[in-house]
């Protein structure tokens, strides 16, 4: 709603500077009035637009898009913005008339072509036009429009009304292909084929992708039927019609094995990103070209526009008929019920910031050793290590505690709940559990036993998050190499198209943030004791979570630095209300992480060394515990400490579980195992010494599917 109040604010202004021009201009507003007035008021708006844009570029909003700028705007900063763009909707029309009134009218012509030519192919390009690309695309596009309009002797001819039905047939082809390629095809190939990971109704998902497709569709239409010149509009349909034959065969043949989507980046060989856009450029560059000159190259790629078309349309159709829609929808949540609440006396909390690992938390020490003063009562272990370097299998290890064995490698997540009785030991203790993690990462039994889970959730696509997200992962697939970056996108992040004010996030911190602050921390009396287990984003790629606590939907001002120390913040905040409760004292609190940086074994897998550590945070702090600073620990410790930390806070006998955190001792000659098991390796490390020497870490074995 937000983004549709600022498009109208720019094209209010724009309007009021188009009104103007007419009422100067009206000898010449005479012919075709209808389209000269869209396109005058297109011109403004374009010019208002970029006005803003222009500022938020001064003022630091490079890479985002104007309207990811003002996510936060509030009513005053319309009014802020009025009194400039007032006066230049006055002055930018006097000028014009006064100045260049001769060959205005043309300018506006040329303009309008030129620029929306630049906007469209660079949204094929990148995806997103950032207030510095529009910028940009704006002043060159204004330059060359001045140039043609002094140097061009007749006005460019547009399609008159009768035309309309013989450009509509001619462009169709390209249109369609791109509509069920981009909008319709690819996202439901996806959904389909990956049925039970998608939350929501298909059906719900499936409407939002082909209504809003053909939407998009039009509105391109509508763009060269108002804006585009008759030479303009034959090559850009061309070049569109070309563009998705080379994203078919790019989709379907020269792709390869895609990496998986992760949040980490994508590197491909150099010598295949060069020879693949070269590939690109000559297959486009011949299709413009000799299409222009050439109906038979033109008709040639109809057909295989339609061709394209209808295959897939077909497949999808196979598709939507095969898919076992009686399996069980995913409509399971854990949810946010009692994340606020604690007990009046015991309390354990552990906060698992995900991918969080010591040597990026040293860094933010490094930069600001103030940081951790509300650490003071607690003992960092900097030598610690996790289990495992994903959170699939590190989440189970840390309520479970089952130890991984090669056995149980194609079935730890079953093996580690049924191998173990922790939360089941919890429960009979009538202690309150609230475990806010993914529901996929916990088991059936686990699941019961918390505060938080429901099997019941309703969960509704966002129409704007759903079309963004699925057009995003159509480019990804359909471009060359040296464009897919601009397209990268984290696979979680579709399952946030579908959404629920209900349901624990683990991708956006800042939700748990906001209701810490607006809802505070409050003790339930019917408690006896409370285990809490927050999983939270941490600075796990991609970062949305900038330094002054704001949620960045894109993540282009956020950093891991900053994101992490988000993270960190918001645990600040919960300990604050602790301790104006009065309960921070008496509490366990554990901060960590599921792992620490992933993929350390990343350039030569078979060197029998990997490239970087791996370790995650560790913050301990027991009940009364007080220090004037933080104790620094170097005792090797590992997630095995954690659930005889917890038991033993509960007053439980820990011993069966192993040790606790501090009961390793500084000088303990231990070996700790790191699992990574990840597609198509297996790699098992052996840490002997000091977990930040690399060379402790060595692999003990590696098996390699691929």
């Amino acid at each position: 709603m937000q983004n549709l109040v600022i498009i109208l604010y720019i094209i209010f202004w724009g309007a009021i500077s188009g009104i103007l021009w007419i009422c100067l201009s009206r000898a010449e507003f005479k012919l075709d009035k209808q389209r000269k007035a869209i396109k005058v008021v297109a011109f403004f708006s374009c010019f208002s637009y970029f006005l803003i844009s222009g500022a938020k570029w001064y003022l630091g909003e490079v890479e985002s898009t104007l309207l990811e700028s003002f996510w936060d705007i509030e009513i005053m900063t319309y009014i802020h913005y009025a009194v400039p763009l007032l006066a230049l909707a006055v002055i930018m029309p006097l000028f014009m008339h006064c100045v260049i009134r001769k060959w205005a009218w043309k300018l506006i012509d040329c303009f309008d072509a030129v620029f929306f030519v630049g906007i469209i192919l660079l949204m094929i390009a990148k995806g997103q036009c950032s207030n510095r690309d529009y910028c940009v695309v704006f002043i060159l596009s204004a330059c060359i429009a001045m140039l043609l309009a002094v140097l061009s002797k007749n006005n460019a001819r547009y399609i008159e009304k009768k035309e309309a039905r013989g450009v509509l047939t001619s462009a169709m082809p390209a249109i369609v292909a791109w509509i069920v390629t981009v909008g319709i095809y690819l996202p439901n190939e996806l959904y389909l084929n990956n049925y039970n990971e998608f939350p929501g109704s298909y059906g719900q998902f499936f409407l939002i992708m082909f209504f809003g497709s053909i939407l998009i569709g039009i509105l391109f239409f509508a763009v060269e039927i108002l804006f585009l010149p008759k030479t303009v509009i034959k090559a850009m349909n061309l070049y569109l019609a070309a563009v998705i034959c080379m994203g078919y065969l790019q989709s379907m043949f020269l792709n390869g094995d895609l990496q998986p989507l992760d949040g980490n980046d994508q590197v491909w060989p150099q010598m295949t990103r060069l020879t693949n856009i070269v590939l690109w450029i000559i297959a486009i560059g011949v299709a413009v070209i000799a299409g222009y000159k050439k109906d038979l190259i033109k008709k040639i790629l109809q057909g295989l526009c339609i061709y394209i078309a209808l295959i897939q349309t077909v497949t999808l159709g196979y598709l939507m008929i095969t898919t076992d829609y009686g399996k069980q929808k995913y409509e399971a949540a854990m949810t946010t019920q009692g994340d606020l609440e604690i007990a009046a006396k015991e309390n354990v909390l552990v906060f698992v910031l995900d991918n969080f690992d010591s040597s990026w938390f040293e860094e933010i020490v490094e930069d600001d050793p103030d940081f951790v003063e509300p650490l003071a009562d607690f003992t960092y272990y900097r030598n610690g290590t996790s289990q495992f370097a994903h959170t699939s299998m590190a989440i189970p290890y840390m309520l479970t505690g089952s130890v991984w064995t090669e056995e149980t490698e194609g079935n730890y997540f079953n093996y580690a709940y049924e191998n173990s009785n922790v939360i089941e030991t919890l429960a009979d203790n009538k202690c309150n559990i609230g475990i806010y993690t993914g529901v996929s990462y916990l088991s059936d039994s686990v699941k019961l036993l918390t505060e938080n889970y429901s099997e019941q959730v309703t969960r509704e696509y966002s129409v704007g998050k759903t079309l963004d997200m699925m057009i995003n992962a159509s480019m990804y697939k359909i471009m060359p190499f040296v464009i897919k970056p601009e397209y990268i996108y984290y696979s979680g992040d579709m399952y946030n198209m579908a959404s629920s004010d209900e349901i624990w996030s683990i991708d956006n911190d800042m939700l748990f943030y906001n209701r810490v602050v607006e809802q505070g921390i409050s003790v339930n009396e019917d408690y006896s004791s409370a285990f809490r287990f927050y999983h939270m984003r941490g600075p796990h790629a991609p970062f949305y979570l900038s330094d002054d606590m704001r949620y960045e939907p894109t993540g282009r001002r956020a950093t891991r630095n900053s994101q992490g120390r988000g993270s960190m913040k918001i645990v600040y905040e919960y300990m604050r209300q602790l301790k104006e409760l009065g309960l921070y004292d008496d509490a366990t609190i554990i901060i960590t992480a599921d792992h620490g940086q992933g993929y350390i074994l990343d350039s030569d897998k078979t060197s029998g060394q990997p490239d970087r550590t791996s370790r995650p945070i560790f913050f301990v702090k027991e009940p009364n515990q007080a220090n004037d600073t933080m104790k620094i620990s170097n005792a090797p410790v590992s997630q095995a400490e954690l659930i005889p930390t917890i038991m033993k806070a509960f007053g439980i006998d820990w011993k069966q579980y192993g040790k606790t955190f501090d009961e390793i001792g500084e000088d303990e000659q231990r070996e700790r195992m790191y699992v990574d098991i990840y597609d198509y390796f297996n790699v098992q490390y052996v840490i002997d010494g000091n977990a930040a020497d690399l060379n402790s870490w060595s692999i003990k074995s590696a098996k390699y599917n691929k």
